[in-house]
């Protein structure tokens, strides 16, 4: 799959939008950021992850023996910010990537800023984790949330920043589409669950 760019010009219609290839990366499926450095983060499912900078090509990111590997399935991502838990007496750290891991034991993976991968947090036997993203409002304990899909009923987890996890909604009906959640909160987290 080509990572596009779209472009318009102010002078024609605003409906128009041209779209041209800015880089090749085989099974992109997610792309988050940009990072402090300016940088976006791009998942594949077949190469791990990149950085991206606007006019340079992407650079392999969280590679070698302490590295990141991508599990099987779509391994969607979520972009850390600074962000301080008092009741969990811990901070997310900038920058750190946290991916899921829809395989046969579910979880989540942090990678920090320099690449280092280890796992963050065990989810229950029989998930299929299908969304991941961070709470920026509050709504939530600005808490990253991730949504797991037990059969049809989906249940929506807050990790803290040590990796427990809370049930912020138990397995109701997966919505599809706008039936998908209530809270503008939480409708980053519902995307098309294609399993494998």
């Amino acid at each position: 799959m080509a990572f596009l760019l779209a472009g318009g010009s102010a002078a024609r219609s605003q409906t128009e939008v041209r779209w041209r290839p800015l880089h090749t990366i085989p099974g992109i499926l997610d792309v988050v950021g940009p990072r402090t450095d300016g940088r976006l983060i791009v998942a594949s499912s077949q190469a791990g992850l990149f950085l991206l900078r606007r006019g340079s090509p992407p650079t392999p990111f969280a590679r070698g023996p302490e590295g990141y590997v991508p599990g099987t399935g779509e391994s969607y991502i979520a972009l850390a910010r600074k962000r301080r838990l008092s009741a969990a007496g811990c901070s997310f750290r900038r920058n750190d990537v946290y991916a899921l891991d829809p395989a046969a034991d579910p979880g989540i993976t942090r990678i920090d800023r320099l690449g280092r991968a280890r796992r963050f947090a065990d989810l229950p036997s029989g998930a299929f984790l299908s969304g991941i993203a961070f709470d920026t409002v509050g709504r939530f304990g600005y808490r990253l949330l991730v949504t797991a899909l037990f059969g049809e009923n989906m249940t929506l987890y807050a990790l803290d920043c040590r990796g427990r996890s809370s049930v912020i909604s138990p397995g109701r009906a997966a919505g599809r589409g706008r039936d998908c959640g209530r809270s503008a909160d939480v409708r980053p987290l519902c995307r098309p669950a294609h399993r494998p």
